[in-house]
């Protein structure tokens, strides 16, 4: 029988996503594609791309058709503005005086991308009267979008898993890993500094690794610097 994906599996998806009106590509991570269609190679990441079913790490409507899908079958999706990137909103049109620009070292000028600390981004609209109007709308908020896509596995591995959600949800993260498998339990080695936060982590984790438990303990320093100094003598 036919693995099919259910909400909380961790799989891997290879796809290309473009706009609905004009066919474009604005995002993908297959490298014969971007190669037929001559894009910048250097612009994207040619790997399957990491996602927990259900938990919002694609846009809304690809996260709700993986469901039910099989292994390596191509399917495609078309999806409107709210399944996709939103509606734009006319609230996210927003004008700052141009000296906070200036005192940047920034010269705004009309399609620019500006990125902000807290990771926001904007388009810049118009540069006018010492006022920069701007547009925090994501650049396919109102656009209909379609996906073809394929998954290309299931990850069973409890260890790869804890890997793909720290990575997927935080970047990178401070901890060692160890699982052990006669136990089904896996134990993070973290920083003192890290430990409750790791406890808040390992909340939901326990609900998508439903057959596994966990630990947090801390490292332990004097081993480590222990280790680190034969490492230094060889």
């Amino acid at each position: 029988m036919t693995e099919k994906v259910q909400k909380g599996d961790f799989i891997y998806l290879e796809f290309v996503g473009r706009t609905y009106e004009d066919n474009k590509i604005f995002d993908l991570n297959i490298k014969k594609v971007a190669e037929e269609e001559r894009l910048n190679k250097n612009v994207y990441d040619f790997k399957p791309l990491s996602v927990i079913v259900g938990k919002g790490f694609v846009v809304k409507g690809l996260d709700e058709d993986l469901e039910g899908k099989e292994i390596n079958k191509e399917y495609e999706i078309t999806l409107d503005a709210d399944s996709a990137f939103g509606k734009r909103d006319s609230r996210l049109i927003k004008v700052f005086n141009i000296k906070e620009f200036i005192k940047q070292k920034i010269e705004p000028y009309v399609g620019q991308i500006i990125n902000f600390e807290d990771g926001s981004y904007a388009k810049v609209l118009s540069v006018n009267g010492g006022r920069v109007r701007l547009d925090f709308n994501h650049p396919l908020a109102g656009r209909r979008i379609k996906y073809t896509y394929k998954i290309t596995g299931i990850e069973k591995d409890p260890v790869k898993k804890v890997k793909i959600y720290l990575e997927r949800v935080f970047g990178t993260y401070p901890t060692d890993i160890e699982y052990k498998k006669e136990k089904k339990e896996i134990i993070l080695k973290v920083d003192t500094a890290f430990k409750d936060a790791t406890n808040m982590i390992i909340k939901d984790l326990k609900e998508l690794m439903k057959d596994i438990s966990f630990r947090v303990v801390e490292k332990d320093k004097k081993k480590e610097r222990k280790s680190k100094g034969k490492s230094k003598n060889k």
